[in-house]
C-alpha cells in the first residue's frame, strides 16, 4: 500500500495572519493508499505546510471532522470534534 494522501483545506490567510488549525482532507484511493487514519505518523512527517504551533484537524475518509493530536512535532492521538458528514458540530 503507498501512504496516504491529503490536500489542505484551510491553511493561513492571504494576508499572512495565521489560523488556529490546519486542516487537511484524506483524498487517496483507498484500494491503492493507507487512510490518514492508519498512516498518521507519516502524514505529520509530511505534511505540506508546517503546524506552527496550530491544532491539525483533517476529514477522514469517511467524511467526518476530528483532531490529530501532536505534541512535539510527533503524534498523540485522536479526539473527535463531533463533525460528521452532513451534519456540522
Amino acid at each position: 500500500m503507498n501512504h496516504a494522501v491529503v490536500e489542505v483545506v484551510r491553511s493561513p490567510e492571504p494576508d499572512g495572519t495565521t489560523n488556529e488549525y490546519l486542516v487537511i482532507r484524506d483524498i487517496g484511493d483507498h484500494t491503492q493508499c493507507l487512510t490518514v487514519t492508519n498512516d498518521v505518523e507519516w502524514v505529520i512527517d509530511h505534511l505540506p505546510e508546517s503546524l506552527c504551533g496550530r491544532r491539525l484537524e483533517y476529514y477522514d475518509s469517511n467524511g467526518d471532522r476530528d483532531e490529530i493530536l501532536v505534541v512535539n512535532g510527533k503524534f498523540a492521538g485522536f479526539k473527535t470534534l463531533g463533525w460528521s458528514r452532513g451534519r456540522g458540530r
